[in-house]
């Protein structure tokens, strides 16, 4: 007695072979996919829990859709860019520092610091006034407006803007159109 082996085709095992590979090659896309959306997914989750502001002590913050909000520590958030777009990565630190200082105060804080750069340097730092829908931000810049160090008269926020690119316009604008 002869037993008969099944035969298998060719042509099936190749097609076999094509469909795992698609498989393996589709399952590949999606990963790829998930690990770059994963930071818009994380913004897009924020915004449909809070809305596009995030508001601290009565003092609203719009931000554009790509961005979010983090509690780092006790009353200091971080506002980024979470995909940074092709102009560069953005954030803003907000601090509640407890210290509420007015305009004069503000001032010769800004003197203070302008007096501890080396004298070679100090034409590098601006000091400029940014104006919200009703808040002030008191700031230095950074020499190539790459970096705000500002505070509000009469709070106690104190906020660090930094940016690569032409981001730092995006940046100004969140804080230029708080309320």
């Amino acid at each position: 007695m002869t037993s008969k082996q099944p035969r298998v085709k060719l042509s099936r095992l190749l097609t076999l072979f094509v469909i795992a590979n698609v498989a393996l090659a589709g399952l590949a896309a999606l990963f790829l996919v998930f690990k770059l959306a994963q930071p818009t997914m994380s913004a897009l989750v924020w915004h449909l829990r809070h809305g596009n502001k995030f508001v601290l002590e009565g003092h609203t913050f719009v931000l554009p859709l790509r961005w979010n909000c983090t509690l780092v520590r006790y009353r200091e958030w971080n506002l980024s860019e979470d995909h940074p777009s092709s102009h560069g990565e953005s954030s803003i630190a907000i601090n509640a520092t407890g210290t509420v200082m007015d305009i004069d105060a503000i001032k010769r804080y800004q003197s203070v610091m302008f007096a501890g750069v080396n004298p070679a340097a100090t034409g590098l730092l601006k000091t400029e006034t940014l104006h919200g829908k009703r808040l002030a931000f008191i700031c230095m810049a950074g020499p190539n407006g790459d970096l705000l160090l500002c505070r509000i008269p009469n709070t106690d926020i104190s906020i660090i803007a930094g940016a690569s690119g032409s981001g730092m316009a995006e940046t100004r604008a969140i804080l230029e159109t708080s309320d």
